[in-house]
């Protein structure tokens, strides 16, 4: 984790491995958060700063503080990607939604304090 200003950067790795797969692919992410007083605004950084992707703004669910929604999903191609983070009391949980002709899946993030 990198802390420059109001943006913090998560440096990412480990195995993906797919339902129903015995061998996993190694990943490497890297996503920068951007807080505002309204918002957070979530960029991929994966392929660096100069390539950097904006996916979405998370605010706040109208019906419960502790849980931010993408305002937008974010096209790739023909799939769509939207999140929900919920505030937990060490960090907080980021569930992705991949949906597109050939996707349909979930994928969640478990962010913690150490």
């Amino acid at each position: 984790m990198a802390r420059e200003g109001c943006s913090i950067k998560l440096f990412e790795s480990g195995i993906f491995t797919l339902d129903g797969q015995n061998r996993g692919v190694p990943m490497r992410n890297v996503y920068r958060w951007d807080i505002h007083a309204d918002r957070i605004a979530l960029s991929h950084e994966r392929r660096g700063v100069a390539d950097a992707v904006s996916l979405f703004d998370l605010v706040i669910d109208g019906s419960d503080d502790d849980t931010l929604v993408n305002v937008e999903a974010h096209q790739c191609a023909a799939d769509a990607y939207s999140a929900r983070l919920a505030v937990q009391p060490e960090g907080f949980d980021l569930e992705w939604r991949i949906i597109g002709p050939r996707k349909d899946e979930r994928l969640l993030y478990h962010y913690r304090i150490r």
